[in-house]
């Protein structure tokens, strides 16, 4: 059995994009895995919206366009209405 079968993306009215399981899960099953996008060397109760803004400034155009779409690595999730 693959991941790509363990869930779908879906709209949901109000709420944006959801994520949902077609199948039951397994526990301690791994279903989903991407690289970090940027790295910010800060505890999270220490990393502010700039500290953020600074990170994604620094990103290449790709980059940036590529962590705005919902997507795993370079393959684009098949989002459903």
């Amino acid at each position: 059995m693959t991941t790509d079968d363990a869930f779908v993306i879906k709209t949901s009215p109000g709420k944006g994009f959801n994520v949902f399981t077609t199948r039951e899960l397994i526990g301690g099953e791994q279903i989903l895995s991407d690289r970090p996008v940027a790295m910010i060397r800060k505890a999270p109760h220490d990393m502010t919206e700039g500290d953020v803004a600074k990170a994604f400034k620094n990103l290449s155009r790709d980059e940036q366009k590529d962590s705005l779409e919902p997507h795993e690595g370079s393959r684009s999730f098949q989002v459903q209405t």
